[in-house]
């Protein structure tokens, strides 16, 4: 027993000596190794691949016969990560989502203020989700839309779609791993995007609400009020599709008159026929009162007349019945359809099949809401490999339409959008029957109901 004790004694006061040297100089204060680096991101789109994805629909957007100098050129890329959404911080299990995300989105603006791309840096989310014309974006500008702090704002710097858009991306994110760990996954392949049709932009003009399109509308203690986005939507697409239907061979068609207005078409025409979106040369003309600016602003204040616009300051509004009894003066089989997964064909047949511009509107939970529209397209696809799964080997193509919308603010935010962005067509737990109302009480903007007009001439 003593023998134990004395040689415990002994290890005891050894440990001690040990511990009261300095290790030596060639050995590591501490041997034990390095902790870990950090799993990669599976998501997480390179911003290289993010650029290759745009370059593909640049091409098709900025062709030669849309823009003599080629393609534009991005001049730097910058990431927004779906923790900047407060949104989506505040939002239950959204807030989970977020936090594991990182990067949702890369913003690209192209150089010389030649607009802006916003790409997904996430591959759960849609590769290009917008293509502008004009203008740059900033992280916290789109993290702004996102939260809410656009809402109501005219020509904001992007359309607070777009922040919906990203929020309910997020909430799909979170279902589409859930599902992923309940169902029976299968490895698909993709090809490359590639170019598969284009149609317009089918309007040659960039109106707007303010100076010096509100020329004509009311005055409240001596300034002029905003034209309506109603009336510069309507006004849009009636003129471009008399233009295309009338000029040069006739220059006074029926209606003379609208609201009580005389409509000046041969100075209307005029302005279209100028109108060449390569050139600085329309935005610099269409900033002052000249002749077709005045013929412009005559006739908009008679499509006020007509929809019975509720003038003001900040803003001018108009039922949309209103919008549906004039054009039914014009047009036949005007009708309304909700903008969902199921009736989104309606656009397709309206702007890619019949190549008419189209008048799409949307509504806010809180009231009030947004009227513009929409003109043109582009339509990519690639192909799809089966690469497990029951359907092992079988290929078919996936496509994809780019709407172009003309948002009747003098060509701000006017762009290329992925027709999801556009209202309620996918999104997680909403019945498209019912178009988004069981999200009324949300800060949604626009995207509580969507609705498109349908015409033929």
């Amino acid at each position: 027993m003593k023998t134990i004790r004395f040689l415990l004694l002994a290890l005891f006061a050894a440990l001690l000596a040990a511990c009261s040297n300095d290790p030596p100089a060639d050995l590591p204060s501490d041997p034990r190794p390095d902790d870990p680096p950090a799993a990669a991101d599976p998501h997480k789109v390179p911003v290289e691949k993010a650029l290759g994805e745009l370059e593909e629909l640049l091409q098709a957007i900025d062709g030669p016969e849309t823009r003599s100098g080629g393609a534009r050129r991005v001049a730097s890329v910058e990431a927004l990560g779906a923790s900047a959404l407060a949104r989506a911080t505040r939002a239950g299990h959204d807030a989970a989502a977020a936090a594991e995300i990182g990067d949702l989105v890369y913003i690209a603006n192209f150089q010389n203020g030649e607009g802006y791309a916003i790409l997904g840096a996430d591959d759960r989310i849609e590769s290009v989700i917008a293509v502008t014309e004009r203008g740059s974006l900033t992280p916290e500008q789109l993290a702004a839309a996102a939260n809410g702090q656009y809402d109501g704002v005219e020509a904001p710097p992007v359309v607070p779609e777009i922040g919906d858009y990203l929020i309910e991306r997020i909430g799909g994110i979170h279902k589409y791993d859930s599902l992923a760990s309940i169902f029976p996954t299968y490895e698909v392949s993709y090809g490359p995007w590639e170019f598969a049709d284009k149609k317009g932009p089918y309007c040659k003009m960039k109106w707007g609400q303010g100076y010096p399109y509100n020329y004509y509308a009311p005055l409240h203690n001596g300034v002029h009020c905003k034209v309506g986005c109603v009336a510069v939507a309507l006004g849009q697409i009636i003129a471009t599709n008399y233009y295309n239907e009338y000029y040069p061979d006739n220059l006074t068609p029926y209606p003379l008159f609208i609201g009580g207005w005389a409509v000046k078409w041969p100075a209307i025409f005029n302005d279209i026929s100028m109108y060449d979106e390569k050139e600085q040369t329309y935005y610099d003309k269409n900033s002052a009162i000249t002749n077709e600016v005045v013929a412009i602003a005559a006739f908009l204040r008679g499509i006020g007349e007509e929809v019975n616009m509720d003038y003001g300051l900040e803003s001018s509004s108009a039922k949309y019945s209103k919008a549906e009894q004039f054009m039914k003066t014009l047009y036949k089989d005007v009708d309304y359809h909700t903008y969902s997964e199921k009736t989104c064909g309606r656009v397709k047949e309206m702007v890619i099949d019949r190549g008419l511009p189209t008048f799409m509107r949307g509504q806010k939970s809180g009231g009030g809401g947004h009227a513009w529209v929409v003109d043109g397209a582009i339509v990519q696809r690639r192909l799809k490999t089966a690469v497990s799964g029951p359907s092992k080997g079988s290929t078919s193509y996936e496509s994809i339409q780019y709407y172009h919308c003309n948002y009747g603010w003098a060509g701000v935010c006017d762009g290329y959008y992925h027709y999801y962005t556009l209202g309620n067509v996918n999104k997680i737990g909403k019945n498209p029957e019912k178009g988004d109302r069981e999200s009324q009480g949300e800060p949604n903007d626009y995207t509580r109901d969507t609705w498109i007009m349908y015409y033929n001439l």
